[in-house]
């Protein structure tokens, strides 16, 4: 007699009721039984891990990764695995591999031909060569207390010495070990359902030893964790070197001098207990942090703290300090607790750094692991733990990994100065595997771009896109592919309205370095001026040379300038002050403005030139904390305060602000604290997007506006492009005429927005014979003739308005798609509704009714509000498909019933109720 396992054929049949189980066939066996493994439906179906994450650390305040430093190479793929290590061991007389039945919490087998999730044992390294191994459910290998003592089980949650194991390699061939247990003896594979840790013998290693093993590595972790208690008592050594060494004053330099503005330091929780944090971490995170704060004082950058790893991983990633891939973190009080008191420590002893922007609360937790409502509880005990110490500090929530991408927009919503963090990668998923160069910018410019839009929303909280790279799955891509690449998610992430982040700043691929990528020029933010980071000394005939050229031209009015000279120790004071001079020597009547740096300016004031000009790129506090430049600030103000202060009489002093991405109230703010600061003359200049790579222009600025500027006072705010409406004369429409323009139509559309509004009072008319004609009941004869099965029918927003949908569009589609389901019926015919077209368009082409090409679908509650309700509505009107999912989730739900089900009843004069006329008619399937 033997057995098989039931599986149900399709959604429609009776459900799967039970898996047996292995212990199950052994109680049929013990009845005589002879064949109970009939097929291979064992009880090993789960994997342990998902494919993880595998970018690498931000590294330096967490531990680095252990490639990255030549210190930490020997604990790679030693003899001496380390913590969170994924082992699978298969017996060599068996020929199956060692299995923690029902995933832990009974006994070890060795009976499993593949190995999978119950076979993976993951390594605690107790010491360089005891070990404690961790299976599926989190139990751990363990001698049983019963019995004689060496029975192998996984039943106990808290390891102690009768779960510590060493494991001894094979000199000759390392796949090849033993494991032996704390009682001196080995583990053995006494039979496929015995293992016993009683083999006393010495071994040959031979294929006939029982207490030999063939170990495969399926899975490690490289974080700190594995680091600090990989090395044991040299950790301090490693990590102070670490913190001392990778990340610098000069990287802070480095940073402010790129036009970067803030930076994003991932921080353990540990950090709250410097200079004495659990084992096995180390002091020394807490000054690493605070040298942070030093260098970003003095380069003027804002620091964003992130909490990247909380108590027991709010992820299971090696970036949370896992120990073995297990998520911890909420499953009890304490964690949160701690992790609370985490974000107080740092928010009271940083709220009154000037250069903290931002704390943030967690970073990536794993919606596998952490349920919403117990993440939502934790924000919220985070955000007033933070609001205790500063109402200023901006409190940013990140996202669920795989959870939904508004998840926390109405929470955050009722928050002060709260922010929302989403990471975007193009790696990570098998989607992106596979995808070319323009399928990959594609990618950002339509779907990322689109998943931004959902997640800005008028009145919801700040949204941060806090880690992104300029890296992807692609082979063989040259320079200017990454060019093109990293520019599409500036271009796209640069919407964000709290700004976004690079990871990383330095690594030891290239690509995922920022440093390198603005070094070697695949990445270049603001300015399309190339420069050098050791350019040669200045010409010391230029002054001369440009003096004569000068005076030769006959000018009476000359600005000079260039770009920044931080590469002297002057700032290139010197060489601007002896050009001044020269040209003031050449032609003293001349007028001479310089164009120049807040720093060094007293000599270059000073040498007879007679305007001061000051470029600022754009306005303070836009909330962009990115790469783009954003360089006013107060102490640029108070640079100029100072300036206008030690300028002699009659030395006009100009301002100028570069129009790139400002609010008009920002704009305005600006201005008043320039004219605080005393500035004689102040003018707008509008950016212009230097090349393809860098930011785009948010906003051509209207003679309005600055018309606007201008009634506060501003002396020369004059816009050089001027377009009126105020041509009153005939004309002979030749090409003197300024009123007189020629047209070339480049594109046009023609979806049902301009075919309505086009026909007009016709519109109707025009649609109904569309309906009665295009599509008819013929036609759904004809596909289930072809042996096709289902209809994709398109329909617009409007149809839940109809009979009286708004203009232009016209009543009668709804009817139509009621005559379509009636076909459908008769013709056995399958539907599926497709909302084509949605409320201001979701892509802007004409099929889905655009009237002008532009895509206005989701940029305000409204939209979506409108479109959900339109959904509901069809959603509302029942099919055949929704009766058999009704009908099938009673079945499914009932059929657990130990005495069965009825039922009500076998004939009835209304269809539904009638379980002859559901079964004859398809509605039902048993």
């Amino acid at each position: 007699m033997t057995f098989g396992q039931y599986m149900r054929p399709s959604k429609r049949h009776m459900p799967v009721s039970e898996y047996v189980t292995p212990e199950a066939f052994e109680k049929y066996r013990s009845l005589g039984v002879e064949m109970p493994w009939r097929a291979t439906a064992s009880a090993n179906g789960f994997r342990s891990f998902p494919c993880s994450h595998v970018f690498l650390f931000l590294p330096w305040l967490q531990g680095p990764p252990l490639l990255a430093h030549s210190r930490l190479s020997t604990l790679e793929d030693g003899l001496s695995p380390r913590d969170g290590t994924q082992l699978q061991f298969k017996s060599v007389t068996q020929q199956m591999y060692l299995c923690a039945e029902s995933g832990g919490g009974t006994i070890i087998v060795a009976n499993r031909s593949s190995a999978s999730g119950w076979e993976t044992f993951k390594l605690w390294r107790i010491t360089e060569s005891t070990f404690q191994f961790r299976v599926f459910n989190g139990q751990f290998v363990g001698l049983s207390d019963q019995g004689n003592g060496v029975d192998v089980v996984a039943v106990s949650t808290s390891p102690g010495e009768s779960e510590t194991f060493q494991i001894v390699v094979n000199a000759n061939d390392s796949s090849r070990v033993r494991i032996k247990s704390t009682n001196g003896w080995f583990l053995q594979a006494k039979s496929d359902v015995l293992v016993t840790a009683d083999y006393r013998e010495s071994t040959t290693w031979g294929d006939d030893d029982p207490s030999v093993f063939l170990m495969t590595k399926v899975g490690m972790l490289q974080g700190e964790f594995q680091v600090t208690n990989g090395y044991g008592t040299e950790a301090a050594a490693v990590m102070t070197e670490h913190w001392n060494t990778f990340i610098t004053e000069d990287d802070f330099k480095f940073i402010s001098g790129t036009e970067l503005n803030a930076v994003r330091i991932p921080v353990g929780w540990w950090i709250a207990s410097d200079p004495n944090p659990p084992s096995p971490f180390v002091g020394g995170s807490l000054g690493a942090l605070d040298n942070a704060f030093t260098w970003a004082d003095k380069y003027n950058l804002k620091v964003i703290i992130d909490l990247h790893a909380a108590p027991g991983s709010q992820n299971g990633y090696e970036h949370s300090a896992s120990r073995d891939g297990s998520i911890e973190w909420g499953t009890t009080d304490s964690t949160i607790d701690q992790t609370v008191a985490v974000i107080e420590f740092l928010a009271a002893r940083y709220a009154q750094r000037q250069s903290l922007l931002a704390v943030e609360l967690l970073n990536e937790p794993r919606a596998s692991g952490v349920p919403l409502d117990t993440l939502k509880n934790y924000y919220r005990a985070g955000y007033d733990a933070v609001r205790k110490h500063t109402t200023g500090a901006y409190v940013i929530m990140s996202n669920r990994l795989s959870g939904s991408n508004t998840e926390l927009l109405q929470f955050a919503s009722g928050l002060s100065r709260s922010v929302v963090d989403v990471h975007y990668y193009n790696l990570f998923s098998d989607i992106f595997n596979g995808m070319t160069v323009q399928q990959n910018i594609d990618y950002v410019n339509n779907n990322r771009s689109s998943e931004l839009n959902t997640v800005i929303t008028a009145n919801g909280p700040l949204v941060f896109v806090g880690e992104w790279v300029a890296e992807w799955a692609v082979s063989g891509a040259s320079k200017e592919d990454y060019q093109r690449f990293a520019q599409a998610q500036l271009d796209v992430y640069g919407r964000a309205t709290f700004g976004w982040a690079y990871w990383t700043l330095k690594n030891v691929e290239n690509h995922w370095s920022l440093r390198w990528m603005i070094d070697n020029g695949y990445i270049s933010l603001f300015c399309n001026v190339k420069t050098l980071h050791t350019p040669p000394p200045p010409d010391p005939n230029e002054p001369s040379n440009v003096a004569e050229a000068i005076s030769s031209w006959g000018l009476d009015y000359i600005v000079i300038t260039s770009f920044d000279h931080d590469d002297l120790l002057d700032q290139g004071s010197d060489h601007f002050t002896e050009t001044v001079q020269m040209m003031k020597a050449f032609k003293p009547k001349i007028l001479i403005e310089a164009l120049g740096d807040h720093s060094c300016v007293e000599k270059v004031a000073k040498s007879g030139l007679n305007v001061f000009a000051h470029v600022i790129e754009t306005v303070e506090s836009v909330r962009t904390w990115s790469a783009i430049t954003m360089l006013t600030s107060n102490n640029r103000l108070m640079s100029l305060k100072w300036q206008k202060s030690m300028l002699h009489l009659g030395l006009l002093q100009r301002h100028q602000l570069c129009w790139a991405v400002a609010k008009p109230e920002r704009v305005i703010c600006t201005m008043e604290k320039v004219r605080a600061a005393g500035i004689d003359v102040m003018t707008f200049g509008q950016y212009m997007k230097p090349s393809k790579r860098h930011m785009p222009v948010s906003e051509y600025v209207t003679l309005v506006a600055f018309k606007k500027y201008r009634s506060l006072g501003v002396e020369m705010a004059k816009s050089d492009v001027l377009v009126t409406a105020d041509y009153r004369e005939s004309t002979t429409w030749g090409d003197d005429d300024p009123s007189v323009f020629l047209m070339t139509k480049v594109g046009m559309l023609q979806g049902e927005f301009q075919v309505t509004n086009g026909y007009g009072t016709e519109a109707a008319a025009v649609m109904t014979e569309h309906w009665n004609t295009f599509i008819t009941e013929d036609d759904f004869k004809f596909i289930s003739g072809a042996k096709l099965n289902a209809v994709r029918i398109p329909v617009g927003w409007w149809i839940a308005s109809d009979p009286s949908p708004p203009s232009p569009f016209v009543g009668g589609s709804l009817l139509a798609l009621n005559n379509a389901f009636t076909w459908a019926d008769k013709y056995n015919l399958k539907v599926i509704i497709d909302l084509h077209a949605a409320p201001g368009s979701q892509n802007g082409y004409e099929h889905s009714a655009s009237r002008d090409g532009s895509i206005e679908w989701g940029t305000t509650d409204s939209t979506i509000d409108q479109t959900v309700a339109v959904i509901e509505f069809l959603a509302a009107r029942a099919s055949k498909e929704d009766y058999q999912r009704f009908a099938q989730a009673q079945l499914d739900v009932y059929g657990r019933a130990t005495f069965g089900w009825a039922y009500w009843t076998l004939n009835h004069y209304e269809s539904h109720w009638s379980l002859k006329w559901m079964i004859d008619n398809g509605f039902i399937s048993l």
